[in-house]
């Protein structure tokens, strides 16, 4: 799909980019090349400029032929819609329970023995490394 002469909106210059940069609304980068979109209205704010990937680039260009909004504004209001609808969940954490929901048994239990293991071993480390120091002294002595 050649999004640089799809449709003519005014005030919106698309540009087909081959850039490593990450898509400004999912956060993937696109090995097939992306696109700049460029405002170019006449506004009190400075225009702003978009890096997207090809299906980023397509969400806001549909966004914009079903909008029936005439504003300048209208290109800030597709791709900000367009964001809403693709933007990737946040991950979550481990302290989230989702997290544990999520993960499989078998690696929740390796995390589990490794725990385990750690909250046994680290003390007894601990212990050994500080009997060292008192007994052979500071370093530099």
């Amino acid at each position: 799909m050649d999004l640089t002469t799809r449709g003519n909106i005014p005030g919106l210059e698309v540009d087909a980019v081959m850039a490593g940069e990450k898509c400004a609304i999912c956060s993937r980068r696109a090995p097939e090349g992306m696109f700049a979109f460029h405002e170019r209205v006449e506004l009190l704010v400075p225009c702003q400029t978009w890096l997207l990937c090809q299906e980023c680039a397509a969400a806001v260009m549909t966004e914009l032929e079903h909008s029936t909004l005439r504003s300048p504004l209208r290109i800030r209001i597709a791709v900000g819609i367009a964001a809403a609808e693709r933007r990737l969940r946040p991950r979550s954490t481990i302290m989230d329970v989702d997290y544990w929901d999520e993960m499989s048994d078998q690696p929740r239990g390796g995390l589990t023995a490794v725990f385990v293991v750690f909250i046994f071993l680290m003390p007894t480390l601990v212990f050994l490394l500080v009997t060292v120091f008192v007994v052979i002294g500071p370093p530099g002595r």
